[in-house]
């Protein structure tokens, strides 16, 4: 019989076969037992998930993920996996092989091991990852306690709970995981998991990680086995994280010792920063190490991977390899000492955050944004703009307001192929400034130039200081003096002479980016009150105000004053700001697509005029010619969402093309997986074509993101009543309705009501069906009186009475809700789900018709719709929907 536990209380007496013998240890996952397997007659280590978290799905999903990965890998070095299962009271087991012996932990207790030792168990640990590598797991915890030498020196990787499968076919991003002891888990943006001191950089920073990331945690390790010492570890987990992103380890020859400076040189190449110059493999790993082990007294320089390899191959091409690596070290000094970046027309730069020595706040934010602006005048260089960045910061799992350093910046720049990386500081000496600028390829790290001016005051600083080293970056970049010359607008006349105004604006903006818009506002009209004539934040403040802060007329008559202060302003930035006047000022669609084509045509490179024009040419009508624009502006900008979100909605709504919006769905899913809106987009593209079963996968993944996603909570439950699987459906048609109500919509409640309550009787649960209407009538009642009840509640009504078996009461309010007058194509799709619900096909399918005929936004949803379920497979039906007809007809109708 299983009994439940409770941390290190009294432990059940059996799990399945398994007979519980002693407490091995716990963690924040489960606890570990010793225990007898009767049948094996064998002793195995049995883990149990901890009943506090058992129902938690994330925490039964990695602790189904642990079983997983471990059990594809077979090698002397991995604990073997035995078996997994469910317990009657749902605690999930895993019993593995049972190592008897210490972990490196214990080991480490007692001092530093011997070199040879070290090496010994390197080579082990090596080959056991590249097994697990072979097989697509990448652990992504290796540290000291999860490694185990038995009492023949044999070592055995433990613990794959926070592995990931998949990762040999390509990288995967860091997930959840546990929280206890040393191990981190973030589960908002800026996620890292693992044991902060062994992390490898791209771990510690959120980014896509692979095997790799392994091969540096396995570098941390064996750094300790020789010094005692972890190499990053620090008295918070912030400042570990840091040590392990910015800080080298120190050297083992200056810690230890003049004879482990092969070792060094080995361990230098797994724990390098950029996993590009990394020992790529565990293979490339245990070569290092076993040369190191045979020749162990010779010349302390250790062979690389590749060298190791060559020797064993001819002279001809152990020769050729010298060669090659000769050439290869010339050109890279060459590279090392070159001037210049070699940066193209329209390759992108990034400002990163300013290092603000001075003390004074305005020179932070607002020093960065000034220095964009000034940059973003370039015709040359195409700055990488501050949205973009949130939303590559957001895909790298970080939050918006992460301070880019240089390290940050190299990684922003590395995941979004952006050429060039500028670091801006400041400093303050006897009341003047000294402006820097470093100029850094993100690739390599290498610092390939410097610039720096000097500003007398505080004033001078945005009066010429800041135009004079932004001439100088466009120079160095290899922008022509005459482009400089014809587009070199001053600072203080794009933005402002006011070091507060700025700092205020580039407040106001940071706010706006996190959606606190009444912020915003207050932030652009204080900006304001210091400059009035400040053109830009004036248009940003009337932007604000008419597409968010639900005051158009305000936001006209403050886009019409930007627009009279803005002739100071760069010649794209003021036909911005006229063409956003003509759109929302005027309301002269025809004219403001005019002007943002004009931009277009002048500026190649402004993708948002272009995704501005396809919102304007799909508010036309002119589906078609919106397709083409927002495909051009997600060409301008590859890792930019927007428009790729405008392009999968234009597919699945105006310009039905269900095929097409999965399309771009799966590009956005590209960019980041792990938008739970962009999972709901992609199941409804796929469920709009048919395949069910694919669609309730991804609509499933959308609610592991986020469980109360307003679009694929009620959307898995109509596809799984598609598939012929309404018992699964209950679940989530039934958590979709306590959303409405916990959301406040009661338009929305008696539409959850039906959907529930067809699918309860489609699974067979009459009785549960049958309560919904008495709720529903009570519900009902609440909202409106019985004379003010509308055709869609008597349409609702129908639905519910049917799927309760009560039809004559159904037939009646069907005839109230057809007796009323039909004026809209949301009452015409009411009519076709009530007559459906009957059993009345033609008038169904009729009224379905009528609704598309009088613009019903979403021509795949009566298709999807619970109580529409009898008609699929109807040809006559089917035939209404893009992309179905009767060739295309899918299963017989069921009713």
């Amino acid at each position: 019989m299983n009994q439940g536990f409770s941390g290190s209380g009294a432990p059940p007496e059996r799990v399945s076969r398994f007979e519980i013998l002693e407490l091995l240890g716990e963690g924040a996952m489960g606890v570990v037992y010793r225990a007898r397997d009767p049948v094996l007659e064998r002793d195995v280590a049995l883990k149990l998930i901890r009943p506090e978290i058992a129902g938690e799905a994330k925490s039964r999903s990695r602790f189904l993920r642990e079983c997983r990965a471990a059990a594809t890998i077979n090698h002397p070095n991995v604990a073997t996996i035995y078996e997994a299962g469910e317990t009657d009271d749902g605690l999930l087991y895993l019993a593995s092989e049972l190592v008897v012996g210490e972990t490196l932990k214990d080991r480490l207790l007692v001092g530093p091991l011997p070199l040879e030792e070290v090496i010994d168990l390197g080579i082990q640990l090596a080959e056991a990852l590249d097994a697990a590598h072979r097989k697509g797991a990448v652990h992504r915890d290796i540290k000291p306690s999860n490694l185990m030498v038995d009492d023949l020196g044999r070592l055995k990787v433990l613990d794959f709970g926070l592995a990931r499968l998949g990762a040999s076919e390509g990288s995967e991003r860091g997930g959840p995981g546990a929280v206890g002891g040393e191990t981190v888990d973030m589960t908002q943006d800026g996620a890292v998991v693992g044991t902060p001191a062994y992390m490898s950089p791209e771990q510690a920073s959120a980014m896509a990680v692979d095997g790799r990331t392994d091969i540096f945690s396995a570098g941390c390790v064996l750094h300790e086995l020789v010094t005692g010492r972890s190499p990053f570890h620090a008295g918070s987990v912030p400042e570990t994280l840091r040590r392990v992103i910015c800080e080298e380890p120190l050297p083992l020859r200056s810690s230890v010792g003049e004879e482990f400076s092969g070792l060094d040189r080995v361990l230098q190449w797994a724990m390098a920063k950029d996993r590009d110059l990394r020992l790529a493999t565990g293979r490339q790993l245990a070569d290092a190490l076993g040369e190191l082990d045979r020749d162990r007294e010779a010349d302390p320089s250790v062979p690389g991977p590749e060298e190791v390899r060559s020797r064993r191959r001819t002279l001809m091409v152990g020769s050729a390899t010298m060669l090659l690596a000769l050439a290869i070290l010339t050109l890279f000094l060459w590279q090392w000492s070159r001037p210049s970046l070699a940066f193209a027309d329209h390759d992108r730069v990034l400002v990163g955050d300013v290092e603000n020595l001075t003390g004074e706040v305005a020179f932070g934010l607002a020093l960065r944004t000034a220095i964009e602006t000034d940059l973003k005048q370039s015709p040359y260089a195409s700055l990488y703009r501050r949205h973009q960045v949130d939303e590559t910061l957001r895909s790298m799992r970080r939050t918006p307001d992460t301070f880019i350093d240089e390290q940050v910046g190299r990684d922003i720049c590395r995941f979004a192929g952006i050429r060039a990386l500028i670091l801006p500081r400041i400093v303050e000496a006897g009341g003047a400034y000294e402006l820097q600028a470093a100029v850094v390829d993100p690739q390599t790290g290498r610092r390939v130039d410097r610039v720096q001016v000097v500003g007398a005051s505080r004033d001078d600083m945005l009066a010429d200081a800041i135009d004079e080293l932004t001439r100088e970056l466009r120079t160095r970049l290899g922008e022509s003096l005459e482009s400089i010359e014809r587009t070199d607008f001053p600072i203080a006349d794009v933005t402002t002479s006011s070091w507060e105004a700025l700092h205020y604006f580039a407040s106001a903006n940071e706010a706006w980016g996190r959606g606190t818009f009444d912020e915003a506002v207050r932030l652009y009209e204080l900006a304001l009150e210091l400059d009035p004539q400040f053109a830009t934040c004036r248009g940003s403040l009337a932007l604000l105000l008419i597409q968010f802060g639900d005051q158009p007329e305000r936001g006209a008559e403050e886009l019409r004053r930007a627009l009279a202060d803005g002739e100071t302003l760069p010649r794209d930035e003021y036909l911005m700001l006229r063409a956003a006047t003509r759109q929302f000022a005027d309301r002269d669609l025809v004219g403001a697509l005019e002007e943002y084509r004009l931009v277009a045509d002048l500026y190649p490179r402004n993708g948002a005029a272009r995704n501005n024009m396809g919102r304007i040419l799909l508010q036309l009508g002119r589906y078609g010619e919106a397709a083409e624009a927002f495909e051009k502006a997600a060409e301008i900008d590859p890792k930019g969402t927007v428009p790729l979100i405008n392009l999968a909605l234009l597919y699945i709504s105006a310009l039905p093309d269900a095929a097409a919006a999965e399309r771009a769905c799966r590009r956005l899913i590209a960019i980041d997986d792990e938008v739970a809106n962009y999972q709901s987009l992609l199941g409804w593209a796929v469920a709009a074509q048919g395949r069910f079963d694919e669609a309730a996968e991804i609509l499933g993944r959308a609610l592991e993101l986020d469980p109360d996603d307003v679009y694929a909570l009620p959307n898995l439950g109509f596809v799984l009543v598609a598939a012929g699987n309404p018992g699964s459906a209950v679940l989530y048609l039934r958590q979709n309705l306590d959303r409405v109500r916990r959301a406040g919509q009661p338009h929305m409640e008696l539409g959850a009501f039906t959907d529930l309550a067809v699918c309860l009787a489609e699974a067979g649960e009459d009785e549960a069906a049958a309560a919904l209407v008495d709720d529903a009538r009570r519900r009902l009642d609440e909202l409106r009186a019985p004379e003010e009840q509308t055709l869609g509640d008597h349409a609702f009504l129908a639905q519910l009475l049917a799927a309760a078996g009560r039809m004559a009461e159904a037939e009646r309010e069907l005839a109230k809700a057809q007796s009323m007058e039909v004026d809209d194509a949301q009452s015409r799709l009411d009519l076709a789900r009530a007559c459906a619900m009957l059993g009345r096909r033609g008038c169904a399918i009729e009224n379905t018709r009528l609704a598309f005929e009088q613009g019903y936004g979403d021509p795949y949803l009566p298709m999807l719709i619970p109580s529409m379920n009898s008609l699929l497979g109807d040809p006559e039906f089917m035939a209404l929907f893009p992309g179905h007809g009767a060739a295309e007809a899918g299963p017989e109708p069921s009713g």
